[in-house]
């Protein structure tokens, strides 16, 4: 009897699982474009038959979810403290993120795979023979729990790539990683193979190279992700496509005749009659025949503004609104008209949750660093500090001229604020620099051109 219960559970759950591989690879392919993969996403939605006009795709999730991404729009300023609270003067992680640049793009990779799937694996690797860093985003992967816990992972089962392009297909191998255990297997025997350079299955680090990104639902750890987005963004593309055939045919009156003898049509290869259409074609109907067109009258721009209203109403849950263009096609492209508060909430809400993550990736590249040897200045009594760089959102020039004029007079903002604020890679001193060759440049002079008196005439 135990032996039926436990097999129905595993049963179970390797469904559940299977269905929540699909849902995720649906959001993965409406952010990554892929939308005509499957014939679920727009095909057989009424279009399996017709084929007068190509499959529509729209960058509807990809636009809001990098819009929703602020935390990691520009690169944050981190530092490191000692264990009073003192600035360490050679800040080992400026150093580190100066060799690795691609730190901070895969950071904000990550966190828009995380607004879109909530779950999300960000992995550290170091790659013994490069001599350098690797930073993995991983969507696909299986966490393993404790025997009372389902919420918080000790460990994740990630599937390593299959080479298709090899004849015979390889089996599918998977990485395991805990605080204890660093391997790879086949998900299927016992056997378990360490992760070259190291020798054994043990985990070198005593701790997992993996920040779990993860917003975890009442009662279980995985979270739905974007899905109402997505369901909308699907909706969005059969209505268009709808529009565009009706366009379509609506520019081809349909013919009809009655009476039309079959018997004076011209026939195709097999001898079956054609009925051809158009000005140099004349048919015989008889003595009692009819002919005539049947226009077609569609209400596109009904149907337009209705999946425009819905698309809104789904946006506005994101602080967003779509704005569209005003010509071109009904599928022409628009433009996103943020909520400044409402967006503003959103972020401080992220911030406070990648501080501790990024907490949790400074103490995983410590030890990296230490076990390496790759000579990062990074004491074990060291905490990361990290400073977010505040958002920019579009304004109004005028507005954005007058704020800055109010902060210079109030004396809470300079002049290279400005600059570096408008070209985050400057630093303080190179925008003073500008600033001091720009005033030596734009001085009054006398000489230099002549000057012009009310009437004219020079000087």
């Amino acid at each position: 009897m135990a032996n039926i219960i436990e097999r129905t559970i595993a049963e179970e759950r390797l469904q559940a699982a299977q269905q929540r591989g699909a849902m995720r690879e649906y959001l993965i392919d409406y952010y990554e474009e892929n939308q005509h993969d499957k014939d679920e996403y727009l095909r057989a939605w009424g279009f399996q038959r017709k084929t007068a006009l190509p499959l529509t795709s729209t960058r509807l999730v990809k636009r809001v979810i990098d819009t929703l991404s602020m935390v990691y729009k520009q690169p944050p300023n981190r530092y490191l403290v000692d264990k009073n609270g003192n600035k360490i003067e050679k800040n080992g992680i400026a150093d580190f993120e100066s060799d690795n640049y691609e730190f901070n793009v895969q950071l904000k990779k990550c966190e828009r795979y995380f607004n879109l799937l909530k779950n999300v694996l960000f992995r550290i690797a170091y790659d013994d023979e490069a001599g350098k860093m690797y930073f993995y985003i991983e969507t696909d992967y299986i966490p393993e729990f404790g025997r009372n816990n389902n919420i918080y992972p000790i460990g994740y089962h990630i599937p390593l790539p299959i080479d298709t392009d090899k004849k015979d297909s390889e089996e599918q191998l998977y990485l395991f990683i805990s605080d204890e255990l660093y391997y790879i297997h086949d998900g299927i025997t016992d056997e378990k193979m360490p992760v070259p350079p190291f020798d054994d299955i043990t985990n070198p680090y005593g701790i997992m190279p993996i920040i779990d990104f993860s917003e975890p639902c009442a009662g279980t750890y995985w979270n739905m992700g974007a899905k109402s987005l997505v369901d909308v963004a699907r909706h969005y593309n059969i209505g268009m496509l709808n529009t565009a055939y009706a366009h379509h045919f609506q520019c081809f009156d349909q013919a009809w005749t009655r009476g039309l003898r079959s018997e004076n049509l011209p026939k195709d290869a097999y001898g079956n009659p054609v009925l051809k259409v158009g000005s140099d074609e004349a048919w015989n109907l008889g003595d009692d025949g009819a002919a005539g067109l049947l226009g077609f009258n569609p209400k596109l721009v009904e149907s337009i503004e209705f999946y425009r209203g819905w698309l809104n109403m789904e946006l506005a849950n994101y602080g967003l609104q779509a704005v569209f263009k005003e010509s071109g096609n009904p599928m022409s492209g628009f433009a996103l008209k943020v909520s400044k508060i409402e967006l503003l909430e959103k972020r401080q809400a992220d911030v406070d949750f990648y501080k501790v993550k990024e907490q949790e990736i400074y103490e995983v590249l410590r030890v990296m660093n230490e076990y390496h040897g790759l000579g990062y200045n990074m004491p074990r009594e060291s905490w990361l500090i990290t400073d977010f760089v505040e958002p920019d959102f579009p304004s109004d020039p005028a507005d954005e001229r007058a704020e800055w004029e109010w902060k210079w007079a109030n004396n809470l903002a300079s002049k290279e604020d400005y600059l570096m604020a408008k070209n985050p890679d400057l630093d303080e001193e190179t925008a003073s620099k500008i600033i001091e060759k720009n005033t030596m440049a734009n001085r009054p002079t006398r000489g230099l051109f002549p000057s012009a008196t009310n009437n004219g005439q020079q000087q």
